[in-house]
């Protein structure tokens, strides 16, 4: 029979889903790979202990790695350890993740007081009038628990539009010193100055494109 291995954060919800499952008397044999072994802060997953409980559970018949988290590090963990015929992986597909950035024009900086004075004249920015730019959107795109794009709407210069952010790379690991879950991302996208009322120097063969880059990095709460 199939084996199964619940990936979890923690410790306590994998065995609640154990508790479920032999109440509901399930046959088929559940081992558990949740949480770690820290007192202070208990929350994680160990890959070590993902594979053992891989090994221990497959009776020849194959193995089903259920995580809690689809896009955490359960989920990735799990999505490593994939071996067609032998080793699947599943993750509810609950995952929400929203992008909401707020610029302050009048913090532009080119490193020279003439650009940014010119920047935030209202032949540009118009930092006056405009004084934020934001960029709000959702998660999309998923594969193998990592989004790859972040779709949105820019407002600049008193204007919103649509503009999709494509994310470069994405990934969540535990801290090897804060013992939480650290996650990065550096996305991308390209848009026109011009559509957003920033035409200054379209007449003059200036380029309009503009390229957006935005890195992150961020820490779980404890």
């Amino acid at each position: 029979m199939i084996g199964i291995v619940v990936v979890s954060h923690s410790a306590m919800l994998a065995a609640g889903l154990k508790a479920l499952a032999d109440q509901l008397g399930s046959p088929a044999k559940l081992l558990l790979a949740a949480g770690v072994d820290d007192p202070d802060h208990p929350i994680g997953t160990d890959a070590i202990a993902v594979m053992s409980a891989i090994e221990e559970a497959d009776d020849g018949s194959g193995v089903l790695l259920l995580s809690d988290i689809f896009g955490g590090t359960p989920s990735n963990i799990a999505s490593r350890l994939i071996e067609p015929g032998r080793i699947e992986a599943v993750a509810p597909d609950v995952v929400r993740g929203t992008v909401d950035i707020t610029v302050d024009i009048d913090s532009i900086d080119y490193g020279f007081d003439l650009m940014n004075t010119k920047a935030k004249s209202e032949e540009l920015f118009d930092a006056a009038k405009y004084p934020t730019a934001t960029y709000k959107g959702k998660l999309a795109g998923f594969k193998k628990g990592a989004p790859t794009k972040v779709v949105g709407d820019l407002t600049l210069h008193g204007i919103t539009k649509p503009v999709q952010l494509n994310i470069l790379s994405f990934k969540c690991m535990p801290h090897p010193m804060v013992k939480r879950e650290v996650c990065g991302a550096d996305a991308i996208a390209t848009f026109r100055r011009d559509d957003f009322g920033m035409a200054a120097g379209k007449d003059w063969g200036f380029k309009m494109d503009v390229t957006l880059r935005i890195q992150v990095e961020a820490l779980a709460a404890e």
